[in-house]
């Protein structure tokens, strides 16, 4: 993939823009988050997919509706681990099977799972 200056990634460290390409010995692309930059290989970055996009890969087909959306897990996708029917109302909320997640406690599961992936959370 070709990148270009001013291009919106997504690195390790989360979504960023790409501010400065290095092409010495190995190209490395320098990304910005805010007032911080890191140089990654072309190995570490990917182009920025909204989330809509990554629902759409990973194999659920969307619907609108007038009190939100509805993503619906394709039958030929079904496996353990993905929600069948994710649904979101207009105050901000996600339905998922009879689970009603808001933002507040998603960032905390999603940290809860990217500190799973490192290491075993030890609980007190």
């Amino acid at each position: 993939m070709k990148y270009k200056i001013g291009d919106k990634v997504e690195t390790p460290l989360g979504v960023g823009k790409l501010v400065d390409i290095s092409q010495n010995n190995e190209t490395k692309f320098k990304v910005a988050y805010g007032t911080r930059t890191t140089w990654y290989a072309h190995d570490e970055i990917t182009s920025y997919r909204t989330a809509h996009e990554k629902l759409i890969e990973m194999g659920y087909e969307h619907r609108e509706y007038s009190y939100g959306d509805v993503y619906e897990l394709k039958e030929s996708y079904k496996y353990n681990g993905l929600c069948r029917r994710i649904q979101t109302d207009n105050q901000g909320a996600i339905n998922c099977g009879d689970v009603y997640i808001g933002l507040e406690l998603s960032r905390i599961l999603t940290q809860y799972l990217e500190e799973l992936e490192k290491w075993p959370v030890k609980k007190k």
